[in-house]
Parts: C-alpha cells; structure tokens; sequence
C-alpha cells in the first residue's frame, strides 16, 4: 500500500496536466448578412486561449419567416430552425427547431462561421456569446 501510495504521488509531480483556466475576456460577435447569399464569417481563438460558448442566436424580419434560418460552425448547426408559410396562423405547430446544448468549448484555431440564405431572403443578424480564457501551466 505504501508503495502505491508512493507511486501515485511521483505520477503526480511527474505528470504534465491540462492547465489552469484563467478568466480573461467576455466576447459578444455579431454577424450580420447582406441578404442574398450565404455569408462566411471566420471566428478565431488566439493560440493559449480557450472559448467557452454559452448561447448563439439567429434572427431576421418577416421576409424571413418562411425560409431556413441557420447559424452554422464549421457545418454544423448551433442556432436556428425551419418555420413554415404560414406561421402565424398555423395550428399545427410546425416549427422545426434544433436544440443546441450549451456550452460549446473551442480550442484555439480559426471556425468558419456560416449564415444560408435563400435568395429572396432579407438580411439576417446572428450572434454568439462567450467567454475566453487563458489556458496557463
């Protein structure tokens, strides 16, 4: 039992970890399209850094309201749904939404972030918010 105990106790000391996070900014981005294409928009996270997403949304005005309102990071979606013709009257509950389940940790490197549009499509604002830490040894 010693000797495990021993053991353990030189792994530990011996044993690079992950690091300490350390608390450094908040981080609020807006992404904004012009309406008629799909728009790319790059997200970086600075090298010895983490980004810890908390929530993300996507909206527009009614000229949206019967189209694919996506928010997209690096092909997958994180925000957004699908809303039929005729939403405001519809019994039917039609409404398909894909729940996203925060949070959402990033490494440091550079994310494609993506807005579809269709090309009758008005413009569509989307954000994200997070919080950025330091990864320190």
């Amino acid at each position: 039992m010693k000797y495990l105990i021993f053991y353990l106790l030189f792994l530990h000391f011996i044993c690079p970890a992950q690091g300490n996070l350390q608390f450094n900014q908040v981080r609020f981005m807006t992404y904004q399209t012009s309406g008629v294409q799909d728009q790319s928009f790059t997200l970086d996270v600075p090298a010895g850094k983490t980004l810890k997403i908390e929530s993300a949304g996507i909206n527009g005005n009614s000229a949206n309201l019967s189209k694919r309102m996506f928010l997209l990071l690096n092909g997958v979606i994180i925000a957004g749904g699908l809303v039929p013709e005729d939403s405001f009257n519809s019994t039917d509950n039609e409404f398909a939404y894909y729940p996203i389940h925060f949070p959402i940790w990033l490494p440091a490197g550079a994310f494609t972030i993506k807005i579809p549009s269709n090309s009758n499509s008005s413009p569509m604002t989307a954000f994200i918010s997070g919080i950025e830490f330091n990864i320190v040894p």
